[in-house]
């Protein structure tokens, strides 16, 4: 599966993709047929530390796109 790592006012470490790539693997035991990830991390400074980061995973499965439905 391909990872790929979006960083927004972040510099993104070795550590960091390390950790992604480790959490993002697990994904792999639900559905084998994961082709791959995109993972946007943003940073915004003028927030309280507890919410000044967030993360955005979207996964790429086989098959068309449809939209999400309601529940």
């Amino acid at each position: 599966m391909q990872i790929h790592v979006s960083p927004r006012h972040v510099k993104l470490t070795a550590a960091i993709h390390a950790y992604i790539a480790e959490k993002i693997g697990h994904l792999e035991h639900f559905d084998e047929h994961i082709i791959g990830s995109h993972v946007a991390i943003n940073h915004d400074a003028s927030k309280a530390p507890k919410h000044a980061f967030v993360v955005k995973v979207h996964v790429a499965l086989p098959g068309p796109d449809r939209p999400p439905t309601a529940t």
